[in-house]
């Protein structure tokens, strides 16, 4: 049975990955750095639709009556809130013999509404306007505007036995309110639409390109954007180099291989053939035959049989 050669194709398919994920972290850094930026009203009345492009400034609601209620007594407005449910225990540990904390999320709770962003030179400069996102963008880090906790005090005595016995301890709910506020810095990278009225769009690219939406500037995106791709690189470059390596060290071992096999009278490599090295094979054979006379020889591979010689 032979031998299947798995680091062969590991290290092939490691170095196949890597070099997609590099090829794709590449272009995105490409397209995000050379995005059309929207600075002022010119650049906005200029805008072609379907272009690529980026506006940073101030994040405002069109009207102050849409703005978001969230907190625990409602009291804080928000363009774009995020809910976060967990729930927080405690398991024993037998190593440290000790009870350690854990949390989970139960639930995740998004909402968003239509936002404009305003220039950061004159805030009554309306840049371009922004669709509401129907999740939380990835690249968005919203503030944490209030934190409240429910502490699991009111279990019964049954129920505290039942959780001894099963190591566990629940501590209570926390609920975790993130949001975006008015007058915001903000960052939104996608393709250029005319909406109503002639009012000029970011909206989710139709095309295989990113839409992103952050609190960081856009240079710190493009940063962000350039060394992902150079690192995806040298780990690319780390993959092939390991492929080598491991082609290296199988050639080495079928040589030692070969050597042996020489050593022993055998036969010749795979790749040493007759066709490459154009040396006709042919059975030559004596002109007289004695009784006891020897099979006849090969004389390929620029050898000289002794029928040869014997015909001499």
């Amino acid at each position: 049975m032979r031998e299947v050669p798995w680091d062969v194709i590991i290290s092939v398919a490691a170095t196949t990955a890597t070099a997609l994920i590099y090829r794709g972290l590449q272009r995105e850094a490409s397209v995000v750095a050379g995005a059309k930026q929207l600075l002022n009203e010119k650049d906005v009345l200029t805008a072609e639709p379907g272009v690529f492009a980026v506006v940073q400034g101030l994040a405002r609601a069109h009207h102050d009556n849409e703005l978001l209620s969230c907190g625990t007594a409602g009291d804080i407005k928000a363009i774009l809130h995020e809910q976060v449910l967990q729930r927080h225990y405690a398991k024993w540990s037998e190593l440290w013999k000790e009870w350690i904390r854990y949390s989970q999320v139960l639930t995740t709770n998004f909402r968003s509404i239509p936002f404009q962003v305003c220039s950061l030179v004159d805030d009554k400069t309306v840049l371009a306007h922004v669709p509401p996102p129907s999740s939380t963008p990835a690249d968005l880090d919203l503030d944490t505007v209030n934190v409240s906790f429910a502490p699991s005090s009111d279990k019964s005595f049954a129920q505290g036995i039942v959780e001894v016995f099963q190591s566990e301890r629940q501590l209570g709910l926390e609920t975790i309110d993130k949001a975006l506020t008015p007058n915001g810095h903000i960052t939104v990278l996608g393709e250029v639409a005319l909406g109503e009225k002639g009012l000029v769009q970011l909206i989710r690219p139709t095309k295989r390109l990113p839409y992103i939406i952050s609190r960081r500037t856009y240079a710190d995106i493009v940063a962000s954007r350039v060394f992902s791709a150079t690192v995806s690189k040298y780990v690319m470059y780390g993959c092939l180099g390991g492929l080598c390596v491991v082609l290296g060290r199988r050639l080495w071992k079928w040589y030692q291989k070969w050597q042996v096999t020489q050593k022993r009278g055998g036969g010749t490599p795979l790749f040493w053939n007759a066709a490459i090295f154009s040396c006709a094979t042919r059975v030559v054979r004596p002109a007289k035959r004695a009784l006891f006379a020897e099979p006849p020889y090969c004389a390929g591979y620029g050898h000289i049989c002794r029928a040869q010689i014997d015909a001499h």
